[in-house]
């Protein structure tokens, strides 16, 4: 009998450690809010079960009182892993309580106000049974817990175990192993960092410090004069498209599509490579750099800069009467920094509608974001001027499949915007893992195509058009030691407009050429200062030949 009992105490135990250690090492269910199991341990659970044998072996048994503020604050690492999770997979970034707080309080709000009585009283109970639960689940976990501990035998298991997985997590991060023992990340390490973040964002000084001063941006677009300015920033459109020479053949044709797009339709253009501040991956980095013109290389700064109020290209065009659109089809919900640019709208997925095939992990082709982005702005008149920050997402990892290219750019808005041979060769295509490079000029190819027809589709249409290649793709395509440069092509109808940004290192045609014109960021300036110039004064005249 006796022994039974000791077998179920034992099987308890484990089934309280793995309670506690999944509630705090689930992953998500991409796209969804749904969660998963995994396989990773929890080093923060680890050290709570080492605090109560310590408690345990200096104070004898914890109190009742003592195990319930230990599960409070489970719950509360619970809901920060969830949230980080989350935050990680919808948004690709770590969660930004400074603007994350406020989209939660809006959303609520507007909840509050829409939702009938009975509704309101049934997402607040579940939430608190939610509580309730986790709480529970927690107390039972960590009063077994203490009660197993309070044999020799279970306290040396218990203890041993915390022991062991405190130092494996310690060594792994002070010396890099082949074949280690995952661990996810330590909630308490983004508490901190929220923590962190707040503290420099309401401290003026802290700020300064962190940041450095603002860049000197021209501000008066003399020589703009109303033209509409397009930035697009093609994801992972790397100098490998360059360097790489069977990628680089790949792209022949459609490099070619382009060039003589923009030579028919009377445009010049002017290329070169800077130096992006991430490598594969950590796009908004790029886009945060360019727009700023300042130096963004790390997710702290990010989130410092996202405090601030800052000029961007956006607001400065904004100041001159433009009305600034970001296009991010990749955005599938609410998407609070966007309050940082103050864009007067934002195209995401939802606003998009986009109701054709759906082409791999991104869904929504680029070429029927752009149609979309002229149907429900560029097309109205009258309208003021326009500013565009568009972000592609079809050549984003893993490429494949590719949505076709539809050469009429009004049926691709229709809902059977190809025909259904082209779908189903495109979604039949299935990504090549150990060699990525054929998928990925495809994939680009497919984009240079879109952009080239976009501006056939606006021929004699004047604007400003910046294609810029956010940062490299991963290591399988660029290979190893690669450089952080990547390509930008400023097109113009009116040669004088891009024309002062040769004397930075630009040249003339589709092709850029090395050494790189300087830091992504420091693009920036360059264009304002080009965009500022005086209409009148002699320029170098950047030819279409």
């Amino acid at each position: 009998m006796e022994a039974k009992s000791s077998a179920r105490e034992w099987g308890l135990l484990a089934v309280a450690l793995l309670a506690l250690n999944a509630a705090l090492t689930f992953a998500s269910v991409w796209p969804t809010f749904w969660i998963r199991p995994t396989l990773e341990l929890s080093v923060e659970i680890a050290c709570l079960l080492l605090a109560l044998a310590g408690w345990q072996h200096f104070r004898g048994g914890p109190s009742r009182v003592l195990l319930g503020t230990c599960a409070v604050l489970f719950v509360l690492l619970v809901f920060g892993h969830y949230g980080a999770v989350m935050s990680h997979s919808l948004y690709g970034r770590d969660i930004n309580l400074y603007w994350d707080s406020q989209h939660l309080t809006a959303v609520a709000g507007m909840f509050a106000k829409v939702a009938p009585s009975w509704m309101l009283f049934a997402v607040v109970a579940a939430f608190l049974l939610l509580c309730a639960v986790i709480y529970l689940v927690g107390y039972w976990a960590l009063r077994h817990i203490a009660r197993v501990m309070t044999t020799s035998a279970g306290f040396s298991v218990v203890g041993s175990f915390a022991l062991v997985t405190v130092a494996l997590f310690t060594v792994q991060r002070l010396v890099p192993v082949e074949g280690h023992v995952t661990f996810t990340m330590p909630v308490t390490q983004s508490y901190a960092q929220q923590a962190r973040l707040i503290r420099t964002a309401w401290n003026a000084g802290s700020v300064e410090s962190h940041l450095g001063p603002a860049p000197e941006l021209a501000t008066g677009f003399r020589n703009l004069a109303g033209t509409d300015v397009l930035v697009m920033f093609l994801e992972s459109y790397g100098s490998v498209t360059y360097d790489r020479p069977d990628v680089a053949a790949a792209l022949t044709a459609s490099r070619a599509e382009l060039d003589d797009a923009i030579r028919d339709t009377g445009r010049s253009v002017v290329s070169g490579f800077a130096r992006s501040p991430t490598f594969a991956g950590g796009s908004w980095l790029s886009h945060l750099s360019f727009m700023s013109g300042m130096a963004v290389r790390d997710p702290g700064t990010y989130d410092i800069l996202m405090t601030q109020q800052r000029d961007t290209l956006a607001s400065l065009l904004a100041n001159k009467g433009y009305r600034t659109v970001g296009l991010m089809p990749g955005i599938r919900l609410e998407w609070p920094e966007g309050a940082f640019y103050g864009f007067d709208a934002l195209l995401d997925a939802p606003r998009l509608d986009y109701r054709g095939p759906e082409f791999g992990w991104w869904r929504i082709p680029d070429q029927y974001a752009l149609a979309k982005f002229d149907a429900l702005e560029f097309d109205r008149q009258p309208r003021a001027p326009l500013f565009l920050l568009f972000t592609s997402i079809n050549t984003h990892l893993p490429f494949l499949p590719t949505p076709p290219y539809q050469p009429d750019w009004q049926r691709v808005l229709s809902e059977t915007p190809f025909e259904a041979s082209e779908v189903a060769t495109s979604l039949a295509q299935q990504p090549g893992w150990h060699d990525m490079g054929h998928d990925y000029a495809q994939s680009l190819a497919y984009v240079l195509t879109s952009i080239a027809g976009y501006l056939r589709k606006h021929d004699g249409h004047e604007l400003v058009l910046a294609v810029i290649g956010d940062h490299q793709p991963a290591s399988n395509v660029s290979g190893e030691n690669a450089s952080w440069d990547v390509p930008i092509h400023l097109i113009a109808d009116r040669p004088e407009l891009i024309a002062p940004l040769l004397k930075h290192g630009f040249k003339e045609g589709i092709a850029p050429a090395r050494p790189a014109v300087g830091d992504l960021h420091e693009v920036l300036p360059m264009l304002t200062d080009a965009l500022d110039g005086d209409a009148a004064t002699d320029v170098l005249r950047v030819t279409v030949d």
